[in-house]
């Protein structure tokens, strides 16, 4: 287990939220290390008297890497201390089962699936398809993005080196469906990567809201 202590003058705001802490961890394909919980406590005086200045400590599974241990830099010193947002699953659907070699240079499709995202969620505003899978890839330049009807980006992932080890995606689209039925697909690009593979690949319907 490793520990990253940061003083409350750290967060961009001077306040946390450990909740949303644990999200964007969670979130961030850098940081791959199993984080296992935040503790927060507040610096007292020698007699016992509170100081009004916080250390919150990250407990991960093991040492993170020099990558992850500056990410984690920067995640404290964007984060806002907003409390999460909510979410509500819709719908998810398979969009790659076997594994699928990228070998275009332009974008090719992979995958994908004909749904009506109007159909679980009226209201569009605040859904998000959120993407998992696995990929593996040598050297970094390939990219995967879920496009609407061919014409309408609504999310791109750029999938980094991993010296040919499988390792493990998740990413959120960006962009809003549109009303009605479409068929959205899931393209990839080689660019300058020397191999890149994806597998296991599936997309869920989210709706977040405050």
């Amino acid at each position: 287990m490793s520990q990253h202590s940061y003083p409350h003058t750290a967060f961009k705001n001077d306040v946390w939220d450990e909740d949303r802490l644990t999200e964007e961890v969670a979130q961030n394909y850098v940081i791959v290390t199993e984080l296992t919980k935040i503790n927060s406590k507040e610096l007292l005086e020698d007699d016992g008297a509170p100081t009004g200045n916080f250390t919150v400590t990250f407990y991960f599974e093991s040492d993170l890497s020099e990558a992850e241990e500056a990410e984690l830099d920067d995640l404290v010193a964007d984060h806002t201390g907003m409390p999460p947002m909510k979410c509500r699953f819709h719908a998810s659907s398979g969009i790659i089962g076997k594994e699928e070699e990228i070998t275009g240079v332009d974008w090719e499709i992979l995958g994908g699936v004909v749904t009506t995202p109007q159909f679980f969620c009226p209201t569009l505003e605040g859904i998000k398809a959120r993407i998992v899978g696995s990929y593996k890839t040598d050297g970094n330049g390939a990219q995967i993005r879920i496009i609407e009807d061919e014409t309408k980006v609504l999310g791109t992932f750029d999938l980094p080196g991993t010296a040919s080890q499988w390792a493990q995606m998740q990413w959120f689209t960006t962009t809003q469906p549109s009303p009605g039925t479409h068929e959205y697909t899931l393209e990839a690009i080689k660019g300058a990567a020397g191999s890149a593979f994806v597998r296991f690949v599936s997309m869920s319907l989210l709706e977040f809201y405050a």
